[in-house]
Order: structure tokens, then sequence, then C-alpha cells
């Protein structure tokens, strides 16, 4: 099977699947930042319509868009998606973050659908080179929160001891 190497894994989605877009379908799918020729190549074979762009340190870099459904059109479930390190043992797929360094081993089909075909390439494995871990849940918000007050005693007596009978 053909292999995609030493690209920068992105917004990997292979522990935990993701919703397809506009879909209740899931599947698994990692972002693999590119050169632009590998790029350009890969729609040239017919696997992209288009080559595809995102923002890294505000920087417009190429990627391809790999994925494989969790579930096959009878409603089977697919096997997973292996994730292996540099030496080949398995690896949490959910510890893969953003600019991981991988290679993505993936297979093509040939697709017919309502008169429109292609090929497809769909995600099998990936080996983890570099691991950036993924940290996990982080906070994108740009507000500036003041310091809460801090709670202060409000009683005070100089009765050290108080008989809690004659509260009642």
């Amino acid at each position: 099977m053909p292999l995609l190497k030493n690209v920068e894994a992105h917004w990997a989605k292979i522990g935990k699947p993701e919703k397809k877009y506009r879909s209740e379908e899931t599947q698994w799918s990692i972002n693999a930042v590119c050169d632009a020729k590998v790029a350009k190549a890969w729609q040239k074979k017919g696997y992209a319509q288009k080559v595809r762009m995102m923002e890294i340190n505000g920087d417009d870099m190429p990627y391809i868009l790999l994925t494989k459904p969790t579930h096959r059109k009878s409603g089977d479930e697919n096997k997973g998606v292996k994730v292996f390190d540099k030496y080949g043992k398995d690896l949490d797929p959910d510890s893969i973050g953003n600019g991981s360094k991988v290679n993505i081993q993936y297979r093509t089909y040939d697709w017919e659908f309502q008169g429109d075909k292609g090929t497809k390439a769909e995600l099998v494995a990936v080996q983890v080179v570099e691991l950036v871990e993924y940290a996990g849940g982080g906070d994108n918000n740009e507000f500036d929160f003041a310091d809460a007050p801090q709670a202060e005693e409000v009683f005070e007596s100089d009765d050290d001891e108080l008989d809690l009978d004659d509260f009642e």
C-alpha cells in the first residue's frame, strides 16, 4: 500500500471519530500538511478536487485530508485506523497532537455514484515518527478576566466559647 512520508499531522481524529460534514455518519480523519508539490500531485491523481490550504502560524500551508468511515454501507463496523510509534509499537491514537511528524498508509479504490466517478484514497494506518503529545481541550477564548474577590471572614467575636444552644 502507498505511503505519505514525513508529513505533519494536524487535527487527527483517529481515536475518537468525528461526524462527517453535514451528516450523522462518523469517520476517522487526519490532515497531513505537506509540500505544495505533493499536494498538487495528490490532486492530479484525482484523490482531491483541489489543493486544500490551512493556516499554521500565520502561513497558508497545503494539506491532504485522509478519512475512513467508521461503518460500511451495509452498516457493519470498519476496523479502526492502526497507530504505531517509530518502533512499530501500538500508540494511543488520541495522543497525536498538531505538529507530529507522521507517515500515513492509505489504500485507493475507484468509485462511481450517480454518473460521477473517481478514485478515493482511504486512511489505513499512521506511524508517528516524532510525537507532539496532544495536550487536550485548549481554551480558545480571548477574554480578559478580572481577579475574583477573596471571601472575607465576616464573623468576629470576642467570645471564644459560644454555646450553639443560644441560637435555637
